[in-house]
């Protein structure tokens, strides 16, 4: 076994654990930001893991499906932001 596969195997197991924990803060999270939060950690595992998975496979046929999830990603969790800040300053006035 390669130091690559050791490494490959390791983030594997270490993404799924951050997988396995994101998914209870999602069901337990009482606020709908602790939700939108530990969506936005899943998706970024996933990435992760999509990663891994390319860098074991030596290939980057996947590498335009992993630049379209972070850009949704991205462009999810500012979204939420400025509804959030939206809807506080209109519960300010």
């Amino acid at each position: 076994m390669s130091f690559l596969e050791i490494c490959t195997v390791i983030a594997g197991a270490l993404l799924g654990v951050a997988s396995l924990v994101t998914i209870v803060r999602l069901q337990k999270g009482p606020l709908l930001l602790d939700r939108v939060i530990a969506v936005d950690v899943l998706v970024t595992a996933f990435s992760g893991a999509l990663a891994v998975y390319m860098v074991s496979t030596k290939s980057v046929d996947h590498l335009t499906l992993l630049i379209v999830l972070s850009l949704v990603a991205w462009v999810s969790s500012l979204s939420f932001a400025i509804f959030l800040a939206a809807r506080k300053e209109g519960q300010g006035s």
